[in-house]
């Protein structure tokens, strides 16, 4: 059998496979009013895309076209939501990361601080306990003696 001929019929019960299964399930809701997951909610509407090409590829129609651009735009708005989801979790995601980083930053600056008080404690309590001395040399230095 030709390859045409072939394909031609693999199309035509495609597509009545495609219409019987579409009989049999009730038509889905506008998305307006459905509580569907958006994965769910996509799949819906690429199966009716599914079902108005195929109709449309069997028997061309301005209506069958129009619904095929409005499934479109649909699922566009609906890729564009997942989208804006996932850049949503990504700036949740990089905000925590951020706020990571910033308290480790803190946290590196309070050592520093800490050794830097030690530091200074150190080094008042030897001013203080060598206090004489330190003023003897400094007087040195002044008066040239």
């Amino acid at each position: 059998m030709p390859l045409f001929i072939r394909y031609c019929l693999s199309a035509v019960l495609s597509l009545t496979a495609l219409a019987l299964s579409a009989q049999a399930q009730p038509r889905h809701a506008p998305a307006t009013t459905q509580r569907v997951a958006p994965s769910a909610l996509k799949h819906q509407h690429e199966a009716e895309l599914n079902r108005l090409v195929a109709l449309y590829r069997a028997a061309p129609a301005e209506s069958l076209r129009t619904q095929i651009r409005t499934e479109l735009n649909v699922l566009f708005e609906i890729n564009l939501g997942e989208k804006e989801a996932e850049i949503a979790a990504l700036r949740e995601e990089l905000a925590s990361l951020q706020q990571q980083n910033q308290q480790q930053a803190y946290q590196a600056q309070i050592r520093e601080m800490q050794t830097l008080l030690s530091q200074a404690e150190k080094t008042l309590q030897f001013r203080r306990s060598n206090r004489e001395s330190i003023v003897n040399q400094r007087l040195a230095e002044l008066l040239g003696s």
